[in-house]
Formats: structure tokens, C-alpha cells, sequence
């Protein structure tokens, strides 16, 4: 049934070959293979713009599946196109599971847990990313340094330093300075 469907759409005959897919979803329910039907069905949504078929079928195939960094990539940026940030964060945590150096997974995680207010997971993410993409360090310092401004301002002057270390012209970096700086430090005892 697998070659069946391959030698349809190869032939630009995606109707039929979903037909067979499907039937062949019933069939091998737990085929979790990374060219099985459910990756192959995905590629056809895909291909037809019908990203919420194709998040369906992909989330089902994950289901069956924990390793397949291809599909949990591709969901979570469909996620992000539907705008559910829950989800993006869950499979950002997937995907670090199976390769902890996706950045692209690492900058999409971020933003969904800084939207979502999950300030440790953003951290997490972010401190990731200084080790993964240095060349970006003092704008990964400053979103740091942002996230930590009411939580802990120490760390967040320490960080907005660091970032105007990197890049001394950073505008926004001197205002955040700046605005710390008006604060009175607490001391701990």
C-alpha cells in the first residue's frame, strides 16, 4: 500500500493516494515509521495548504512516535501560524529532548512561554541560546536582562551590561539601564 501511494503521487495523484493512506492508517494503526502514512498524509496537506489537516495528522503521528525531530519542528512552526503558544512550548520541550542545539526551536519557545508569562522556561531557553548562537549575545543578554527586570534586578543590570559589553550602541539596552538604574538596589541580608 506504501508503494501504492508513493507511485500515485509521484504520478500527481494526491486524492487517490490519500484514500490509500488513510486506509492504510486503519490498517497499521501504530506505524509510527518516519515514511509511514500519517508523515506521507502530512506531506500531502502540506502540499494542498491545509496546515490545520496537516497539524492533525502530524500531532497523531507524534503520538505514536517520540523521536521524529522532523514532524515535531514542522508542528511546532504550524503551531506558531495558529497562534497556539501552549502547544508551541510543549513541543519545543519535545524537541529538545531529541536535539537540544535547534535554535529556531529554542527562539520559537521563548517567545510562546514569554507570551504565555512561563518567565523560567524563557530563561531556560534563552541562556540556551547564549551557548548556541554567541554572535547574538547581547540581544539574548537583553531579553534576559527584561525578563528579570521586576524579579530580580541585580541579574538584570548584570545582564543589560553584558549586553552593552557586546554592543555599546544598543539604544534600547541604555534605556533599560537607565530605568534600573533609577531603582533603588535591595540588599539582601
Amino acid at each position: 500500500m506504501r508503494i501504492q501511494a508513493t507511485h500515485l503521487l509521484q504520478e500527481k495523484k494526491p486524492d487517490e493516494a490519500e484514500l490509500v493512506l488513510k486506509k492504510m492508517t486503519e490498517l497499521v494503526p501504530d506505524d509510527d515509521s518516519v515514511n509511514g502514512p500519517r508523515r506521507l498524509l502530512a506531506e500531502i496537506y502540506r502540499q494542498r495548504n491545509q496546515p490545520e489537516l496537516e497539524a492533525a495528522i502530524l500531532a497523531e503521528h507524534l503520538l505514536r512516535s517520540a523521536d521524529d525531530l522532523e514532524a515535531a519542528m514542522r508542528l511546532q512552526v504550524l503551531s506558531e501560524q495558529q497562534q497556539k503558544p501552549d502547544r508551541i512550548v510543549e513541543l519545543g520541550l519535545a524537541i529538545f529532548a531529541i536535539d537540544p542545539f535547534q535554535a529556531e526551536a529554542h527562539l520559537r519557545t521563548v517567545t510562546a512561554a514569554e507570551s504565555l508569562g512561563q518567565t523560567d522556561v524563557a530563561l531556560s531557553r534563552l541562556t540556551s541560546l547564549l551557548q548556541l548562537q554567541p554572535d547574538d549575545s547581547a540581544r539574548l543578554h537583553f531579553r534576559i536582562a527584561t525578563l528579570l527586570k521586576v524579579a530580580d534586578p541585580p541579574v538584570s543590570r548584570r545582564h543589560v551590561l553584558l549586553a552593552l559589553e557586546q554592543a555599546p550602541r544598543f539604544r534600547e539596552a541604555h534605556r533599560l539601564l537607565l530605568e534600573l538604574a533609577s531603582e533603588p538596589i535591595k540588599q539582601t541580608q
